[in-house]
Order: C-alpha cells, then structure tokens, then sequence
C-alpha cells in the first residue's frame, strides 16, 4: 500500500489518452478557475465549517449491500467490473496522534479497508486499496488549495478546505458525475438524504439535477465536541446569591457508579441556575474581575474572557443573541438570506464587547492573537488556571483543568458549558430578547466530498459501494466509535487492527451494544479523546457519525451538553446552499467573503479598543460604508436565488 503523504508538485497520472484530452478541454477554464485559488478561504468563512448530519438505514454485511436494492436502473451505470480497484483519497482534517503515523494505519480505517465490496450483487467481491492522504495540520487551506492548483489531487477530495465549490470544480471538468452511481450504489446514502428532505444533495447542471458530490453529517446532534465554557467554581468561591448576598457552597457527590456530579446552589441575576442573558454574564464578570484582580496582585496575569482577533466569530456566538450570526450572511426566522454585519444588532454587540473591554474583562491582547483558532486562543492562560469564560473543548469540561493538583489554580477547577447569551441591556428593543439561532458545532450537514477524474477509469461502483457502507447502521457506529466487541471477538487475532486496539487497551472493542439497543463505549474511552481518536478515526472519511450512545457519563456531564444545544440550530448557511452557486458566483461570493473578513478585522477591534466610538454615528458609518462597497447584495441575491429555487 502507497504511504507517500507528502504534498508533490508534479502530475502523478501523466499518461492516459481519454484523460489528456479531456483536460486539454478544459485547460482554458482550469487557467481560470486557478485564479481564484488565491483567496484565503471560500465562503465557508460566514457558515458552519463541522456541522453535521443524520439517518436509518440498513445495516448491510460486510458490504454486501447494493444500489440496485434502491430501485434504480442499474443499467445506466457504466460497467467498472475488473478496472483499478486502487484509490486515493484525502482525509477531513489533520491530527496529529502519537501511535500511528498514517490515516492508513489506525485500526478502524484498516478494517473498513480488509472489507470486500459486492457492488453489483452477483457474489463477485472486490477489496479496495486506499492510500489515505493528510492534509498539513494548520494549513489545511494552502494544502488542498495546492493540490487543486498543481493538478496533484487524489480521487476523492474533501471541499472542506478548498477555494472552489463542487459545482465550480465540476464546471471546470475536475470533478466527475457521480448520479447514476449514487442511484444503483448508494441506497444507506440515499436512504439519508430522505429523511432529510432539507439538504440539497444535487447541483443543477445543464437544466438536470445531479449528484456531484457526497455529504458527510451526524444522525443526531447529541454530545458536540465544545462551545462557551467557564469556571464555575470562580462564582462558588468568590460569588453570593444576588438576592440575599449569602455565599455560594459545592461539593462532588460521587454516585454509586464510580461517576461523580457537581452540586451547589449558585442561581444568576435571571434566577437561572446558569447564565441566560447578557446581564447574567456581566454579574459572572464582575466575579471573575474580583479574582484576576487578585491573581495580578500575586504578579499573575489573568483575564475573565477570551475574544477571537476579529472581534467575533464568523460562525457565530455572542453575536447570534442579539440577531445575525457572526455579522455576515445567514438566515432569518423565514429561512431568508439576511446579512447582519451593519445592522443594528452588530452594533449593539460591538457596544457591549466596547463596554467590557472597558471594563477589564476581555483579553487586553485579544486583537494581536491573530494565528490562533477560536477555541485554542492562549490556552496557556486556560491551563493554568489564569482565565474566567472561553472557547473551549469537551475535555475541559467538570474537572478537565485540575490535573495531578500540583497547580493550586486548577486543582479544584470546575468547568461548566454556557449556552449563547441573550442579550438584554444594549441597543432599542429591536434587537433585545432575541433567542440564538446557532451554536458552532452542529447541525445535520457536514463537509462534502467529490470523486475526481482522476478516478474516472476506476471501480468507482466498488468505491461508492464502500463508502456508502459508513452511512448504513453497522457502518456509521464503525466510521464514529470504531471496532465494535463483536468484531473483535470475531477476529482472529493476527489482523494489524486487532493487534492495535489490544495495544490502545481494548480487547473487548470501543463500544458494546446495549440491550436498549445503545452504544455503550468502553469506559477507559469516556475521557481519553486521544485514545477515543485513535480507535475511531474514521470520521475523518465521508460517512454520518452515530453520537447518541451511552458513554457513562455524570449526570452534571450531560447537563452540559444539553446547555450546548439548548438553542435551535437553523440560522447558519450550510454548504449545500453555497455549493448551488454558479462559477461566477461562487467566486464573487468567495471573494467579498474573504474582503469582509478582513474589513471586520479592521474595524471590529478597533471599535471594541476605543479607537472608534461605535455609538458615534458618523464613525458608524464610515464601517458600514466598507462594508457595502463589498457588494454584499449581489451575494445575498445569489444565495436567495439557491434557496426559492429549491422551494
């Protein structure tokens, strides 16, 4: 098996005739379409980038499931019987783990790969040999983006990452047609698509619809991977009821389970045991202040919250409870375009977020931490115990900070989820009281996925038969929990993945069924996310995810996550709206969505610092007039057209 992962700047199928045609076809429109390679990001800037998806669907054997169960005419599909059965494929995201080198060597993905498909049903197996790419971690943008624009892309590609939508890649002749495949091969997919009648799943080409690309998502949205988190052990502490100014108290309560739950009878301003609206979190900052006070006297520095460099998020956040979401394109209460970043709800937030900067709450060096993600902005100064309320991973969560005690400011540590707050202290009526639409890491769509031509004198019928299979049942627990206790026990014993699961300390599999009929993970699993990575890493393929199982946790730990989508998410723009765009299109709405970016980054920190005064009108408008020279309109206008089309 290929292992080579390093990013090459040369053809590596040089040869075929048919191939060489075809893209010197189309070598004009690639020249074009190369152009826009250059912006930073595509305009999955404004929506959602790991939301996910959901379904039902026969479990299949062994891949034995076919498409011609689907009630297609497989007659159409063209005949792949004998063709290469040799496949490449880029995965979602890079992570880097300690045990395993390559994607193609974690466990669950080297099981799906010993599996044998029979695509047409005739008993006639085929197994597959997948060289499974990785992007560079961090620069998941400029890899994709290079492999596209040197012609080094591997069969199937993830369009996480990259600058070009499916329908641009497929204009182009990039990208091949997969629908009579996705019909005669692909029913557990189909079968999803069904019940989510809400995704687009086609593109438009040439007046027909058509699958050009494959979604990955979740079946539920149970158990997100983080949001808001804060230190609710600080307001234990340092806190008192608001209304009879007596002392918070906590202890661990430890179940007759082993699990333990936090108790205490802290109740914010609202009369919420957790912090609802903006005045609940200005009572929680002022707390926080009081003890990062007291940390600088001790010469620690410490703030009580952490804002990403531009001010807000493009996915969302603070933003989303005072209307819009993160002050670009999304959709309204009717499922309408809107785009929020010069309304009045922006500049209530930008008001609020000016007003705590002010006040001392946000991280003074907030607007320099430009390389950072959202949620890995100094996490110096959350693992050490120095920091109030931040972006944070479920690992976090509960006692996640204390570590082995030895760091008096994270010992006793407590962390609690807080869902979006509403806001209810700035700007008129108009844009108060308005509950949030969106939390980052949700939502039943994922990334989507094309099969390139360079696997168009492929099996591709074996190829959609074995991907199809991570959104059946049985698939979908292996593709998001891994090898199941069954499967081990069914093993011999001298297979390379059952070796490294016994390795990883789990001879008995990741996760058991339920007599409920509930995935139940090993309990080593429950907090170990790096070992929880390593034995199902097949996520990072095209597939659904299974979240809803039983892992063990506290009571106070699934309390957390019902914080975390306590809100609806239905105001993010998913990418099967934008993949609808033409060429044209797409491009114009890439580029002003990488220009807005930059214009917010200018001026969004600038009004929090005090440079601008936000409520100065004059100052106001000076932004809203970058703004709109970005042509926004012409974006919204496009998108609109997507969705009334679909309707």
């Amino acid at each position: 098996m290929c292992r080579n992962k390093t990013l090459q700047t040369t053809w590596k199928h040089g040869g075929n005739g048919n191939r060489n045609v075809k893209r010197e076809e189309n070598n004009m429109k690639r020249k074009n379409a190369a152009r826009t390679l250059a912006l930073a990001l595509c305009a999955t800037m404004l929506t959602g980038m790991f939301a996910g998806c959901g379904g039902k669907t026969d479990s299949g054997n062994s891949g034995s499931t076919t498409g011609t169960e689907s009630g297609s005419d497989s007659s159409s599909v063209p005949d792949t019987s004998g063709k290469d059965t040799d496949f490449t494929m880029l995965a979602l995201m890079a992570i880097t783990l300690d045990q395993y080198d390559d994607y193609d060597e974690y466990p669950a993905i080297e099981y799906w790969e010993d599996m044998e498909w029979d695509a047409k049903g005739d008993g006639n197996k085929t197994k597959l040999d997948m060289d499974i790419w990785a992007p560079t971690a961090g620069a998941e943008s400029d890899y994709v983006n290079t492999l596209i624009a040197t012609g080094d892309y591997p069969d199937v590609l993830n369009l996480q990452f990259a600058s070009e939508s499916a329908g641009q890649l497929y204009e182009d002749g990039w990208t091949l047609d997969l629908t009579d495949y996705v019909n005669a091969y692909m029913p557990n997919y189909k079968a999803w698509l069904a019940e989510h009648p809400e995704i687009i799943a086609t593109n438009e080409v040439d007046g027909e619809q058509k699958y050009i690309q494959i979604y990955s998502g979740n079946k539920d949205l149970a158990d997100p991977w983080g949001g808001y988190m804060y230190r609710r052990d600080w307001i234990v502490d340092y806190g008192t009821n608001p209304e009879t100014g007596e002392p918070f108290h906590g202890e661990w309560v430890e179940n007759e389970d082993g699990t333990k739950d936090w108790v205490d009878d802290v109740v914010f301003p609202s009369g919420n045991t957790d912090p609802i609206y903006i005045s609940d979190w200005e009572w929680m900052m002022n707390i926080f202040k009081g003890y990062v006070d007291g940390l600088a006297a001790n010469g620690v520095d410490g703030y009580c919250m952490q804002l990403p460099y531009q001010g807000a998020l493009f996915t969302g956040d603070l933003v989303t409870g005072f209307g819009g979401i993160g002050g670009g394109m999304y959709l309204d209460a009717d499922g309408n375009i809107a785009f929020g970043a010069t309304s009045e709800g922006m500049r209530a937030y930008t008001e609020c977020m000016t007003n705590w900067y002010k006040n001392g709450w946000i991280d003074p060096s907030f607007a320099e931490r430009a390389g950072d993600m959202f949620f890995m902005i100094d996490t110096t100064t959350v693992y050490t115990g120095s920091c109030g309320l931040w972006y944070g991973l479920t690992s976090q969560l509960l006692d996640g900070l204390a570590g082995d005690g030895s760091n008096p400011l994270t010992a006793n540590a407590v962390v609690y989820a807080c869902a979006s707050p509403i806001n209810d202290e700035y700007g008129d009526a108009s844009v108060q009281n308005i509950k949030p639409t969106t939390y980052y890491s949700t939502g039943y769509l994922g990334t989507s996925w094309v099969v390139t031509d360079k696997a168009e004198d492929k099996d591709i019928a074996s190829l959609l038969t074995a991907i199809d299979y991570f959104y059946s049942d049985e698939g979908s627990l292996l593709f998001s929990k891994g090898i199941s206790d069954e499967i081990m026990a069914s093993a011999s014993g001298d297979e390379d993945w059952y070796q490294k699961y016994v390795d990883l300390g789990l001879p008995n599999g990741a996760y058991s069924m339920g007599e409920d009929g509930i995935p139940v993970i090993d309990s080593s699993l429950i907090y170990d996310n790096e070992n929880r990575s390593e034995a199902a890493l097949a996520y990072r393929l095209c597939g659904i995810s299974s979240n809803q199982d039983e892992r063990g946790y506290s009571d106070t730990m699934k309390k957390q996550f019902e914080t975390w989508t306590m809100y609806e998410d239905s105001g993010q723009i998913q990418n099967d709206i934008t993949s609808q765009l033409s060429a044209e299109d797409a491009t114009a709405y890439s580029t002003m969505s990488s220009d807005f970016g930059t214009v917010v980054a200018q001026w969004l920190p600038q009004y929090i610092m005090g440079t601008y005064d936000v409520t100065d009108d004059a100052a106001w408008e000076n932004f809203c007039a970058e703004i709109d020279a970005l042509d926004w309109q012409s974006s919204q206008a496009a998108l609109q057209a997507v969705i009334d089309n679909a309707r």
